[in-house]
């Protein structure tokens, strides 16, 4: 994003992935950059030279990015001019999901993003296994995690609140999300994981900078040698050296257009981990570069993600 200095204190919320760049017009002089962690205006991080139609763009991203947790403001000021304009940056996760291209859903006229349709219960049988969600109120009101674990709705990790949401749980294993002001709501059941399957929990950092957890069924589990290497013996005998690596693949069938958009999210992510009993969580990598969503709406869409769950080193015996 590309913030214009206008007034003398402006702010800006800030998405990591992004870039931020700050530009001044109408400045006949270099401009000196600090902030409220280093420099100052006599001894500033940098000074950057105006263009010749007096123009001044400071890329201000990896500076941001590194100090985001105590950074309070950024300063900027003319060498040939006494006005100070200030720059308060709010750091608010990684990617704006108002710059995601993301499928339609059944509340997409009052938010970005909801729960998917189709949501298995969780994995284990203990209290407090849970899935865990985002929901991203479109006009800016209202953004929470929750967490439910098919008998109670807890809101987590919250961002934004002005108190527009309203949540119920209306029975086993379902749930509704409604804005105060808003007719319509979000209906969403969990559905039992079938008996003679498979299935892990698997919590990853979404594209917004927050931590989802839903259930998914593992197939097609694989072990193959990997890091391999030979020695050469007298008698040119084989002596092969092998490492392993334990893979599987994750899977959720039953999707809708939007569903698959939601879940595929995980492929994009930094940081994705599996639990195969529901409390303890291995990360893995996720092999999967990249998914395409069907044309149109799907009705029984497939989506399938190789994860690579353990790998060993090849040492000799």
């Amino acid at each position: 994003m590309i913030v214009n200095l206008s007034s003398i204190a402006m702010s800006a919320t800030y998405y990591k992935q992004e870039r931020l760049i700050i530009r001044k017009t109408s400045t006949s002089a270099p401009v000196r950059f600090w902030s409220n962690l280093h420099g100052s205006y006599d001894s500033p991080i940098a000074e950057y030279a105006q263009t010749s139609d007096n123009v001044v763009e400071i890329d201000v991203t990896d500076y941001v990015r590194a100090y985001a947790s105590n950074l309070t403001y950024l300063g900027i000021r003319a060498t040939n001019s006494l006005q100070v304009y200030t720059l308060s940056v709010t750091t608010k996760g990684l990617i704006n999901p108002a710059s995601v291209i993301i499928p339609p859903h059944d509340y997409t006229e009052f938010a970005y993003i909801v729960p998917p349709f189709k949501l298995l219960e969780p994995v284990g049988s203990e209290q407090g296994d849970v899935i865990q969600f985002e929901f991203w109120s479109n006009d800016g009101s209202d953004y929470a995690l929750y967490q439910y674990n098919g008998d109670s709705l807890i809101r987590q990790g919250l961002i934004t609140d002005k108190s527009g949401v309203q949540l119920w749980e209306n029975s086993i294993n379902r749930f509704t999300i409604q804005r105060n002001w808003d007719e319509n709501w979000i209906a969403r059941n969990l559905q039992s994981r079938m008996c003679d399957r498979r299935y892990a929990a698997v919590k990853w950092v979404s594209f917004t900078g927050n931590t989802r957890e839903h259930t998914f069924e593992i197939v097609k589990v694989k072990t193959e040698s990997a890091g391999n290497y030979s020695l050469l013996p007298t008698d040119n005998e084989y002596v092969d050296i092998k490492g392993r690596v334990d893979s599987f693949v994750i899977r959720l069938d039953g999707l809708c257009t939007y569903d698959i958009w939601y879940y595929s999210d995980l492929i994009t992510s930094s940081k994705v981990e599996v639990s195969l009993d529901g409390s303890t969580y291995t990360r893995v990598q996720v092999t999967s570069k990249s998914i395409t969503l069907p044309d149109g709406e799907a009705q029984d869409g497939v989506l399938e993600i190789n994860v690579n769950w353990k790998r060993y080193d090849a040492v000799t015996m």
